[in-house]
């Protein structure tokens, strides 16, 4: 129940429903892939990881970064079966997940290849998010990346706050990046994607070779610009970050309630997709948008340490020793 009310009035769900984006709906299929996860290691059956499959599909399609959450559920399912029934029904339940996973998925990549004339399994931008999250020099953060390429190419300073630098198109600034590293390399067949990409990993070569712990320093940060908020104004205002980086530090306390009555999938299921997404975004664009999807596996874990100290706390004061009738009597009037 409290959960739910969390969940129905949490500001950046109710913004991107707002703004048409496609969060609502991993917010719906995430959590729901989740619990069809810890559903079908309770089944005797294997067909029954077929509905997490689909379902992890379906948040993949959505949000492309959690292809590789799927992947990784795929193994624990193998783990999960193996452990209890041996490793071909183990190997055969994992085969089920990622079957279904595919299905959804397929149709769109044949789409792709057909349109693009190359292998694109769901969506194009990985390369941009690389070449932006691994910009040493603008902490790998997008604004500053933007106001730094304006000033490169159109000689004209704008701050990276600013609505000035909002309203200019980013599209001929990533385009002449990727023109310029295909006219170095001679490469003029290769896609704008491509050569982004390309040159973000020649980045992180770079600038993690010439100061690792500064770099890890701005990975520390995008990590932290990743939980720290959350979509639209509200959550982007300081008692908005204060209430996300409660709520966050709740979830951890969840964590560590589960580890300690040693629920393990539960744990691991929930876990996977957080620590997998914040590392693309750690290691790739980091932006409050990364959060939104996998605040809903946070806050049941923030409701259990809530419901926990409440818990506590009642049981503390209802076992408190009453005052004997010689304390009573000795008090002042």
């Amino acid at each position: 129940m409290r959960t739910g009310i969390a969940v129905a009035v949490y500001p950046p769900f109710i913004h991107s429903t707002g703004e048409l984006m496609s969060e609502p709906a991993a917010i719906l299929t995430l959590p729901a892939a989740v619990l069809a996860f810890l559903w079908a290691s309770e089944r005797e059956r294997l067909r029954a990881w077929l509905l997490p499959g689909f379902l992890f599909g379906l948040t993949a399609m959505f949000r492309p970064e959690y292809l590789l959450v799927a992947a990784a559920f795929a193994v624990l399912a193998a783990v999960r079966v193996g452990r209890a029934r041996g490793w071909r029904p183990g190997l055969a339940g994992a085969s089920l997940l990622v079957a279904a996973l595919l299905l959804p998925i397929v149709p769109w990549t044949i789409r792709n290849i057909v349109v693009l004339d190359r292998l694109v399994p769901i969506s194009t931008g990985g390369g941009k998010a690389l070449y932006v999250g691994t910009f040493y020099p603008a902490d790998g953060e997008y604004q500053r990346v933007k106001a730094i390429l304006y000033e490169r190419y159109d000689h004209r300073s704008l701050p990276p706050s600013s609505e000035a630098l909002n309203e200019v198109d980013p599209v001929p600034l990533f385009d002449r990046v990727a023109n310029e590293y295909r006219a170095r390399k001679g490469e003029p067949g290769l896609s704008r994607d491509a050569a982004l990409g390309k040159i973000g990993r020649e980045n992180f070569s770079k600038y993690f070779g010439e100061d690792p712990l500064g770099y890890l320093g701005m990975t520390a940060r995008k990590v932290g610009r990743i939980w720290s908020s959350g979509v639209g104004e509200a959550m982007s205002s300081t008692a908005g970050r204060v209430v996300q980086l409660l709520i966050v530090f709740a979830g951890l306390a969840g964590f560590a309630l589960l580890g300690m009555r040693r629920r393990w999938w539960e744990l691991a299921a929930l876990a996977t997709p957080i620590v997998i997404v914040t590392a693309v975004g750690a290691i790739s664009l980091a932006a409050p948008r990364r959060n939104e999807v996998l605040m809903t596996l946070v806050f049941p874990l923030a409701a259990l340490a809530l419901s926990s100290a409440l818990s506590a706390l009642s049981s503390r004061r209802e076992w408190s020793p009453p005052q004997s009738p010689s304390e009573t009597s000795s008090q002042p009037n």
